[in-house]
């Protein structure tokens, strides 16, 4: 009896009941499911006939948090969200899509919407580059909404400087001089050259 029991997930009961609970099983996941007598001399062997196992599958559970959530600006104002699609054996039943959500520094929200089951990205637009933000994502089956994905957009902007060098401009008559301007700044800032009268 113990080379069997190895090989299977079992229960042993007294003989009086005839019901028990499984626990510890996976959401939407398919069992094999027998019931065989057992005593000093062995187990009943007609459980391996497939007449007498039941295959079951469990009821659905909401979605684990998707993975490689990623977010960035692509321009000066649209926003582009990237995951990777749960795969089946984390989805615990049918995907029926991904919800996202988008925060300020404030918890405000500034964005929020859906797409369907088999899209992994999406793009936002109107959003202030220069600001930061927080990304939720997650999925959801009939049975409810999974765990959330987080992605925290730290804002890089910076203001304009100019980095001062002594330079030494030596001119030739009848040419251009050529002056340098060193300076920083994100996004990229423009230059304006002026000259006093």
């Amino acid at each position: 009896m113990s080379d069997y029991l190895s090989k299977h997930k079992t229960l042993l009961l007294n003989v009086t009941l005839t019901k028990t609970n499984v626990t510890g099983l996976h959401p939407y996941t398919e069992y094999l499911v027998g019931v065989a007598a057992y005593n000093s001399k062995g187990v009943d062997q007609t459980l391996a006939t497939i007449e007498n196992v039941k295959t079951i599958r469990t009821l659905e559970g909401a979605p684990s948090a998707a993975s490689g959530l990623t977010a960035k600006f692509i321009s000066s104002s649209d926003l582009e969200i990237q995951w990777e699609l749960i795969p089946n054996e984390k989805a615990n039943g049918v995907l029926l899509g991904y919800r996202y959500v988008v925060y300020d520094n404030q918890f405000q929200i500034v964005m929020n919407g859906t797409v369907s089951n088999s899209t992994n990205s999406t793009q936002i637009k109107d959003m202030k580059r220069c600001a930061d933000y927080t990304v939720y994502l997650r999925a959801w089956t009939a049975a409810g909404i999974g765990k959330n994905a987080v992605f925290n957009i730290t804002n890089i902007c910076a203001p304009p400087k100019i980095i001062n060098h002594k330079q030494i401009v030596i001119v030739t008559p009848n040419k251009a001089a050529v002056l340098h301007c060193n300076y920083t700044g994100f996004p990229a800032p423009s230059v304006t050259w002026m000259i006093n009268d």
